[in-house]
């Protein structure tokens, strides 16, 4: 039993939540790219690059993050597994850098921090499905089962064929239908706004659309480690922001680059 003056004073604490304007958008846990505006409140943003690049490891932060901040999050994968996620989301979460291979290699120290994340990962409203075959009408069965199913604010989908125009289209109608924020990750080749990347987005996605593009600039100061530029950009190709990223492996992580890695240049 709680007296009620506990249960007002809990009470007075909701109301002013209500108060507050609703989350918009989607959150990345990069304060050089969520600062940026209006970028992360757009229905549809599209995250492009090559193979390899960190795209994975840049939704699955997104993911993340915006579920620690309590946005109910689904995140689909058309090329990994429910385990593979769940498995660098611990990596990350519990900074693990082991060996493949090595029995023994993970320390029971180690251990102990893993199960520790992996407790406060079960606690977020984050939800994971394999989406296989990407086809327009299973993105939206996916898309309707997320969003009414387990009521979720922010919904990512990873490792779409870029070649599908009628997907991207799917996407952007859903998103603007359901008012809904959507990030999907499609593999490009690497050339930084090319045709390939824009005008399948000016046909299928005609109204505002972001585009964020994860480009390589070359060695990093470390053996392992790239240095990259998030460039951000709409759907008619004009860029105005360029974020310093650094590839962290195994798991290519994207995390900010700090002051002694060597900046992005301009390609």
């Amino acid at each position: 039993m709680r007296p009620l003056g506990d249960c007002l004073l809990d009470g007075i604490r909701l109301l002013e939540e209500l108060q507050l304007p609703p989350e918009r958008g989607f959150h990345t846990g990069l304060s050089g790219v969520d600062g940026l505006s209006p970028w992360r409140t757009a229905r549809l943003t599209i995250l492009s690059g090559r193979a390899s690049v960190g795209k994975t490891g840049f939704l699955l932060r997104s993911a993340l993050h915006s579920a620690r901040r309590g946005i109910p999050t689904a995140v689909f994968t058309g090329d990994g597994t429910g385990a593979s996620i769940g498995a660098r989301l611990l990596i990350a979460g519990a900074d693990l850098r082991v060996p493949r291979g090595v029995p023994g290699a993970i320390t029971r120290e180690q251990w102990a921090r893993t199960m520790r994340v992996a407790d406060e990962l079960a606690r977020l409203p984050l939800w994971v499905d394999e989406l296989r075959p990407y086809e327009p009408d299973a993105v939206r069965s996916a898309f309707d089962g997320a969003a009414k199913g387990v009521h979720a604010s922010f919904i990512a989908f990873d490792g779409i064929p870029w070649s599908r125009a009628s997907i991207t289209s799917t996407m952007h109608e859903l998103a603007e239908a359901y008012r809904l924020p959507i990030l999907a990750a499609v593999r490009d080749d690497g050339e930084l706004l090319a045709p390939r990347t824009i005008e399948p987005l000016r046909f299928a996605a005609p109204s505002w659309t972001t585009v964020l593009q994860l480009q390589d600039v070359g060695a990093g100061p470390e053996l392992g480690r790239a240095d990259l530029a998030l460039f951000v950009c709409d759907n008619d190709g004009n860029r105005y922001e360029n974020v310093p990223l650094v590839l962290d492996k195994p798991i290519a992580w994207v995390r900010e680059a700090t002051s002694d890695e060597r900046p992005p240049v301009e390609i």
